[in-house]
């Protein structure tokens, strides 16, 4: 009867965990300061790029300075990793969505959408994002809403945050 009755507690837990509301958490390895790495990565670059990233809370706070032919380029956003969309805003006045949803430790998928007048919302990339172990680069896969792939960035991470985003502007 023992048995029994620690296999039925056992199962018991097993299905409340499976059955929980998920736990959303930000990628803290993501944190910092990321300079592109022209010379490993491949697909259609810019002059320049980086990336910062704030983790504030359950929210990610994310910088994207690009410099491509002398136009300066930036785009912002703050979301959660809920799956849910989030507005990005653009330096020209666009407003792209966000959808971030966690894949793996240290890996994240970020879903871009546009949305048409009446507000529905059309897919139109992917960007598969993995934190490497030892927390010193990140690979950014790219790729269109089919699922080709656009391209493959290499980012690494900065000590200097401020001389990035200064270089950027």
């Amino acid at each position: 009867m023992k048995l029994r009755s620690v296999l039925t507690g056992l199962a018991l837990c097993a299905l409340g965990s499976a059955l929980a509301a998920p736990s959303y958490a930000q990628m803290k390895e993501f944190a910092g300061t990321w300079i592109l790495s022209h010379s490993k990565s491949t697909g259609p670059l810019p002059t320049y790029e980086d990336v910062i990233v704030k983790i504030n809370g359950d929210t990610e706070e994310y910088a994207n300075h690009i410099t491509d032919n002398g136009k300066k380029q930036l785009g912002e956003y703050q979301a959660k990793v809920d799956g849910k969309e989030y507005p990005e805003k653009h330096e020209d006045g666009s407003v792209t969505y966000i959808a971030l949803t966690d894949l793996f430790p240290r890996t994240e998928e970020a879903k871009i959408y546009t949305h048409d007048a009446s507000g529905a919302s059309t897919l139109v990339a992917r960007f598969f994002r993995v934190v490497s172990p030892d927390g010193k680069t990140l690979y950014d896969t790219l790729c269109k809403a089919d699922g080709s792939l656009t391209g493959f960035r290499v980012f690494e991470k900065s000590s200097g945050m401020k001389k990035a985003a200064a270089k950027a502007q």
